[in-house]
């Protein structure tokens, strides 16, 4: 069983943010939880959404993307 504590529970969902070539993959904290972010976690412009809890792991294998437009 994993520890919960461990696990990543908000993403950076930023279209700034997501995506190659944006800096580097970076944990920090949000509202006391783990979040992840592929831009440096000092930028400004975070827009954090809750998930479930992920490991570390696989948010490094498939990085969250920004959501797409409405069309």
């Amino acid at each position: 069983m994993t520890d919960a504590t461990r696990l990543i529970q908000y993403v950076c969902v930023s279209a700034d943010h997501t995506g190659s070539g944006n800096g580097e993959p970076t944990i920090t904290i949000h509202e006391g939880l783990w979040a992840f972010c592929t831009h440096t976690a000092d930028a400004a412009d975070h827009e954090w959404s809750r998930v479930d809890g992920l490991p570390l792991h696989e948010l490094l294998r498939f990085p969250p993307r920004a959501p797409q437009a409405a069309s």
